[in-house]
């Protein structure tokens, strides 16, 4: 199954500004650059279960 995966400007601009070298966005970024788009949907998982506490 081919999965797309598009980042969001909140999220890219997120990453960016971030301090936290283990937020949810700036692994997502980190994993799109590195080619491992398979975990991308993983980040977003874990940074929505962070959002909706």
């Amino acid at each position: 199954m081919i999965c797309y995966v598009v980042v969001d400007t909140n999220v890219l601009v997120s990453a960016l500004l971030s301090k936290k070298d283990d937020a949810a966005t700036v692994q997502v970024l980190s994993k799109v650059i590195s080619g491992e788009r398979e975990d991308v949907v993983g980040s977003y998982k874990s940074l929505m279960e962070k959002v909706m506490r």
